[in-house]
Formats: structure tokens, C-alpha cells, sequence
């Protein structure tokens, strides 16, 4: 049997074969930035292949169908790419004449139950990086050391009684107390919320929102978060629902820690992973 096409048909097929797969380039930037450390050069490639609003959808769809985040809230991760990198991804979807619609396509707010809510899976990246070793690409000290305050700590900011001076640890262990670190750090959060509601306050936040206070817990404490009796407190106004005041007090909290220099630059990044996703917006 022959098949016969004529020769607008067969241009149309050569097209397709031509176009860019939304799949492959989706794959390939979640794979730029889902191992440890960002590969820069990866993304660029795969976003210069967006070359229209077509394959843009298209690879939006797959990115919040398989992980949750669209292509724009990848790239306004705060501890994803540096300002230089943003400029250059920024120039390449300049170059496509896809700039203004990526500006502008950042997805909604979408308020949630937080007893709901886990750890997300940028929190556990944010977390290594934050608290793994200094200049380590987000890697773990396997070796226990000690921090202002006496406090022996291990793997990715581990403390408690199991801790002891010398000890040391694997990359498996390091990971392994981290996400339990991490689901303590949310209980707390939870917990917050669960005491609000048997209130009859039944505030909503955002996963992002969620994992931000899930990070000032897991650095400060439960106790910290919680707050005390001012209603200036951070969570006093997430209690009431007044997202930008929160977001503001986030970079004042407990960032004046002697010994911990660099927590005044942490509580900028947590700032805005709360407001993510325009969760500081009305």
C-alpha cells in the first residue's frame, strides 16, 4: 500500500520534525535544577529552544503537571540563580520575543489548608544550602563541629543529644536527618495553625508560605516562631491573615544572632520564598 502526501502535507511533517519537544526541554530544565547546585549552561540551552508562545505553554503545562512550579516560579526561586544569571535568562526569552510574557505569567496565589501541607521538595534544596557547608555547593559537613552557643551540630544544621564532638556521618545519614529535621520544623508550623483553628480560625497560606516558616523554624525553634504576647510579632500576623506585615518582620527575626552573620542575607531569601507565588499581594 502507498501513502501518498502531498506537498503541503510534507511540509507540515517537516515542521513538526523541526520543532522543539515541550517534553525533552521541560525535562531538561527541571534536570538543570533539581540535583545539587544549578547547571546554568543546561537551562540556557533548553530555553533558547522556547522560541514561541506554543512550546511556552506547552512546557508550563508539563512543569506544574510533573513538579508543581511553571517555568517563571523556577526561575524567581531566590536561591536558584544569581541576579547575573537571571539577566542572562532573562535576555535569551528577549531574544525569542517571550520576555513580557514571561514577566507577566507568574501563577496566582493558591491558598491551602496548612495540616495539609509537607516540606516541599525546594524547601529540602533551600534547607542544604542554607545549612550545609559554606562554599560547599550545598553539601553536608559530615564532620560534627560546634557553633556559637556550644552547640555541637552535623550533616545539614543537626543538633540534639546525638550529637558528639568527633562524630562523624555519611552523605545517606546527612540526608536522612534532614528530612526528619525538616518534618519536626513543619509539625511546629502545623501545630500553630491546628491551635488557631480549634478557635475558629481557619487561616489559609500558600505551599510556599508553608515552607518558609517551616525554614525560620527549623533556624530558630519552635518556641521562637510561636512568638510571645505582641501583636508585632511575625505570626501574629499571619494569624491575621496581613501577608506583606509578615513578610516584612521575616527579615527582622531573630537575625541579629551573635555569630550567625549571614542570617540577615537567610532571612532575605526567606522573605521571599513567603511571598512566592504573590502570597504578599491582596
Amino acid at each position: 500500500m502507498k501513502l501518498i502526501i502531498n506537498e503541503s502535507q510534507c511540509k507540515i511533517l517537516i515542521e513538526q520534525l523541526k520543532s522543539p519537544n515541550p517534553q525533552e526541554i521541560a525535562d531538561t530544565i527541571w534536570s538543570s535544577v533539581s540535583g545539587v547546585g544549578t547547571d546554568e549552561e543546561k537551562m540556557y540551552s533548553a530555553l533558547k529552544l522556547i522560541n514561541n508562545q506554543n512550546i511556552l505553554n506547552s512546557v508550563n503545562r508539563i512543569l506544574v503537571k510533573n513538579h508543581n512550579q511553571n517555568l517563571q516560579q523556577i526561575i524567581g526561586e531566590p536561591y536558584e540563580f544569581t541576579d547575573e544569571e537571571k539577566k542572562t535568562i532573562y535576555n535569551i526569552f528577549k531574544t525569542n520575543g517571550l520576555l513580557e510574557l514571561v514577566l507577566n505569567g507568574k501563577k496566582q496565589k493558591t491558598l491551602l489548608d496548612p495540616l495539609s501541607l509537607q516540606p516541599s521538595d525546594n524547601l529540602i534544596k533551600f534547607l542544604k544550602c542554607e545549612e550545609g557547608k559554606p562554599g560547599s555547593n550545598c553539601q553536608p559537613m559530615l564532620k560534627s563541629y560546634r557553633v556559637p552557643g556550644d552547640v555541637w551540630t552535623v550533616g545539614f544544621g543537626h543538633t540534639g543529644e546525638n550529637v558528639k564532638p568527633n562524630m562523624t556521618i555519611n552523605q545517606s545519614k546527612a540526608e536522612q536527618l534532614l528530612q526528619k529535621d525538616a518534618q519536626t520544623a513543619s509539625d511546629c508550623v502545623k501545630r500553630i495553625f491546628s491551635d488557631w483553628k480549634q478557635n475558629n480560625i481557619n487561616r489559609t497560606i500558600t505551599q510556599s508560605m508553608f515552607d518558609a516558616l517551616t525554614s525560620l523554624a527549623f533556624n530558630a525553634g519552635c518556641g521562637s516562631l510561636r512568638g510571645g504576647s505582641s501583636k508585632n510579632d511575625l505570626i501574629d500576623y499571619v494569624k491575621a491573615g496581613k501577608f506583606a506585615d509578615a513578610s516584612k518582620r521575616i527579615l527582622t527575626f531573630k537575625a541579629d544572632k551573635p555569630g550567625f552573620s549571614g542570617l540577615k542575607i537567610r532571612r532575605e531569601k526567606e522573605k521571599n520564598l513567603f511571598c512566592k507565588d504573590g502570597g504578599c499581594t491582596a
